[in-house]
């Protein structure tokens, strides 16, 4: 936790992410929109707050969440922040296992401290490569 800690501090971010990290906590739960607090999803950044702030898959998010049982095993594929592997983390319990799968270094890290806070580190797996219907070595052009 201390080098958490210490990478926020690092990042000159800290107060922002504060604010941020803490309003996650009011947030509607898509999964059964009675209001119940999510839990939290990192944002390190302004733009990543943006996307999650103006979330548009909400539907999609709570169909997938209707289709997940306890003691699933799930393949998040492109998993990006991990905001479909968090809801779906809690609701397959300790039963069940995510795999997201995410070839981009960045996302990966957020992926990681998205795991440690929402406490899911036994049943979500983080694998950086990408799927396809194809085999081969392909060149991944990072987001900024």
């Amino acid at each position: 936790m201390r080098k958490l800690i210490a990478l926020i501090e690092k990042t000159g971010q800290a107060n922002k992410l504060r604010q941020i990290y803490h309003r996650s906590f009011n947030r509607e739960d898509p999964e059964d929109g009675r209001g119940r607090s999510s839990r939290p999803v990192w944002v390190p950044n302004l733009k990543l707050q943006t996307d999650i702030a103006f979330f548009t898959e909400a539907e999609q998010l709570r169909n997938f969440l209707g289709l997940v049982r306890k003691g699933d095993v799930v393949w998040d594929i492109g998993a990006n922040q991990g905001v479909y592997s968090m809801f779906a983390g809690q609701k397959v319990s300790p039963a069940g296992q995510v795999y997201c799968f995410e070839p981009e270094r960045r996302l990966r890290r957020i992926l990681k401290v998205n795991r440690f806070v929402n406490k899911l580190g036994n049943r979500m797996t983080i694998v950086p490569l990408a799927l396809g219907s194809i085999t081969g070595k392909a060149l991944l052009y990072e987001s900024q």
